[in-house]
Formats: structure tokens, sequence, C-alpha cells
């Protein structure tokens, strides 16, 4: 009888080992991984202005490592990121069923199938070749088509635009490398400096008056920074490297 014993108690340990064997080897690793660290996508700090060869309007797109950024249009600082594409690079966003595609100065912004914008750089400009296309682009802006006075009309950014509440009273006038301006309260001066059809302004120095409700601090923050110029006829158009579009009139 004890012997009987001792044998169940010895097949009962090979039993169990063999069922902790087992069990170990086909344990899950539940072990956590450390969430992976994703770095932020490495983007210049140029943006490239492209102009629509319907409208004259400009969009601004900065490329990057692998990424873009899109200004304009309705978009501000849209992210697209590079995918494989046969020609030029392909860009996709794909929360706003968007496309970007770039072939050297030319840039098309695709919805689906549906093309939304076909823009060129400034650099693109000579080689386009449809008749309609050319008539509509605006040339390079010479520093003399800027000089003179201009009349703030309007300026829109994304599906904002802003208007001066007081007619005739915002004004610019360039000349020989110079900027100065007068609102609904006070005026400012400035230099400038043009190369080819973008105006950079570093700072502008005003008078002190305070009025209430003035439209000052929005007209003047549309001249700081580097500003895209085109003209047609006796419309000025100033685009901001943030997107806004802001038209004037010759004074």
């Amino acid at each position: 009888m004890k012997s009987f014993v001792l044998w169940s108690v010895g097949v009962a340990s090979v039993l169990g080992l063999v069922v902790l064997v087992a069990w170990l080897m086909t344990k899950p690793n539940i072990q956590e991984k450390p969430s992976d660290v994703v770095a932020p996508p490495e983007v210049s700090s140029t943006p490239i202005a492209f102009i629509s060869a319907e409208t004259g309007d400009p969009i601004f797109v900065t490329f990057g490592t692998s990424t873009a950024f899109l200004n304009g249009n309705g978009y501000s600082n849209l992210l697209f990121t590079q995918v494989e594409a046969a020609t030029g690079a392909k860009y996709e966003n794909s929360s706003e069923n968007l496309s970007l595609w770039n072939k050297g100065a030319e840039v098309t912004l695709t919805r689906g199938r549906k093309v939304i914008f076909a823009g060129f750089s400034e650099s693109g400009y000579e080689s386009v070749t449809s008749s309609s296309a050319s008539t509509t682009l605006p040339s390079t802006t010479s520093t003399e088509a800027i000089l003179g006075s201009w009349l703030w009309v309007e300026s829109v950014k994304g599906e904002e635009t802003a208007i001066p509440k007081k007619t005739g009273v915002f004004s610019v006038t360039f000349a020989d490398g110079t900027i100065n301006g007068t609102t609904d309260c006070n005026g400012f001066n400035g230099q400038y400096t043009q190369e080819a059809n973008v105006l950079t302004i570093k700072s502008l120095g005003m008078t002190k008056m305070f009025c209430e409700d003035s439209q000052e601090m929005e007209f003047t923050q549309l001249f700081i920074g580097s500003l895209t110029v085109t003209k047609k006829g006796t419309v000025l158009t100033l685009t901001h490297s943030d997107g806004t579009v802001s038209r004037f009139e010759r004074k």
C-alpha cells in the first residue's frame, strides 16, 4: 500500500512538471513595450510661392524631408506626407483627401480626381505655353512698378476677409527702399528690400497716438515679413508668407 502511494505521488509530480513546462512554453509575452517617440517632421524654413495660372492667386508650400506644408487656398499649415510617385514628388493628406504633386516649377493640388489648384513658381513662368495661361499669369514685378501710393481694399486669409472700416484712410507708399503709411490713427515708416517680386520688411516705426477701435494693428501687420508682389493694371497684390492676400488700388 505504501509503495502504491509513493508511486501515485511520483506520477502526480511528473504530470505537474509537464503541465508547468507546457504553460511556460506557451505563456504570452505581456511585457509592455515602451511607446515609440515620433520625431516631428523636418521642415525647411522658406516657403515657395506658386501662382495660379487661372486666377493669379498664390499658394505657399514649404518642402521638408518627406513632408510639405501648405498655406493658402483656404488652408493654414496643412501637413502633407510624401508618397511614391512615378515622376516628380507627390504628397498626400488623407484626412482632407488631398494630393499635392510637385514637378519642378509646377504644383498641382487635387481632391480625389478633381484639380482645385494648378500653378507655377516664379521660375516656371516662362515654361507656360498655353495661350490662356500666359495671358493670366502675372509677370515678375519690377521695382519701379510698386513705387507710389496705394489704398488698402481688402485682405483675405482662408475664409476670413478684412476690409477697411474707413475708406480711403489706409494707405502705403513705396519709394526707393523706404515704406511709409497711414492708418486710421497713426503713421508708420520703415525700409524694405526687393529681390525679383519678393519684398522683405523687417520692422516699422510708428507714431504713438491712441485711438479706440482702430484697425491700425491689423493693417500694419500686413507689411511685416516676406511679401510676394503682383501687379495688374491699377491693382497691387501683396501676399504674406502666412497666406494672407492683400489688395490695394493706386491712390
